[in-house]
C-alpha cells in the first residue's frame, strides 16, 4: 500500500472537501504518517473517514473531525500548546509543525511509551512529553497559548482553564451527561477570570480518561 497516496486522499477527499482550508494544516495531515500511529495490523485502516479504535475506549479521532477542530483553534507558529490525550502521539505530532512547542499528556503507560519512540523515529524535536492524569493538564509549564483536546468531556475543570494565557484558546468536544453527540466548542480567555465560549460544530467521540460525566446518587 502506497501510504504517501493514501494521506493525499485522505487529505482531498475528507479534509479539504469538508471544510478545512488552512494550507498548513493540510499540508501536517498529509505529511504525518497517520499509519504509524495506528496499532499493529491497523495500517491498512489508518485512512478511514471514522474514528480508529486503540483498545481500552481510547481512540485516533476521525480526520475530518481532528482537523476542523484544530483549524478552529487557529494554531500560529508562536504558540505553545497543550495536547491532551493524544494516546499514541498523533495529535502532537500534527500540532508540532503548526506551533513552537507542544506539551503532550498520556495517562496510559504503553501509549505513551509508544508515543515518545514515534516520535523520535519522526524526528518530531519540539514535543515534550509527560505521562500522568488528562484532567490535571501540566500546569508546570503553563500558561499555553492553545490547548487541543483528543476526545469528548462532560466538563472542564477550572484547573484546566486557569492554564490558558490571555488570548488562549482551547478547543474540546464537550458532550454533557445523557447526550449521544456533542458539540465541539471553541473556549478563549479574553481576561483574567472572564472566558468565551462558542459552539462549533456537532461532533460524536468517545470520552477522555477522566473527563467521563459523573455518576449522582439521589437517596
Amino acid at each position: 500500500m502506497n501510504y504517501a497516496d493514501c494521506r493525499k486522499n485522505m487529505v482531498d477527499c475528507q479534509i479539504h472537501t469538508g471544510g478545512v482550508v488552512d494550507e498548513a494544516i493540510l499540508r501536517a495531515f498529509e505529511t504525518v504518517p497517520r499509519e504509524k500511529f495506528a496499532m499493529p495490523g491497523q495500517e491498512g485502516i489508518s485512512y478511514c473517514d471514522e474514528d480508529l479504535p486503540l483498545g481500552g475506549g481510547r481512540c485516533l479521532m476521525e480526520p475530518l473531525t481532528h482537523a476542523r477542530l484544530i483549524q478552529a483553534v487557529r494554531p500560529k507558529r508562536e504558540d505553545v500548546a497543550l495536547d491532551i490525550g493524544g494516546a499514541t502521539g498523533y495529535s502532537a505530532a500534527i500540532l508540532s509543525q503548526l506551533v513552537t512547542t507542544v506539551v503532550a499528556v498520556e495517562c496510559n503507560p504503553e501509549f505513551y511509551k509508544r508515543a515518545e519512540n514515534l516520535w523520535r523515529q519522526q524526528e518530531v524535536c519540539n514535543v515534550a512529553g509527560f505521562e500522568g492524569p488528562l484532567d490535571r493538564g501540566c500546569p508546570e509549564h503553563a500558561p499555553y497559548s492553545l490547548i487541543f483536546l483528543n476526545g469528548a468531556v462532560a466538563t472542564l475543570p477550572d484547573d484546566l482553564l486557569s492554564q490558558l494565557s490571555l488570548g488562549g484558546r482551547l478547543v474540546a468536544v464537550i458532550c454533557r451527561p445523557g447526550s449521544r453527540v456533542g458539540q465541539a466548542t471553541l473556549i478563549e480567555r479574553i481576561s483574567q477570570d472572564d472566558f468565551s465560549s462558542r459552539p462549533l460544530f456537532d461532533a460524536s467521540v468517545a470520552y477522555l480518561p477522566g473527563f467521563e460525566p459523573r455518576q449522582e446518587f439521589v437517596f
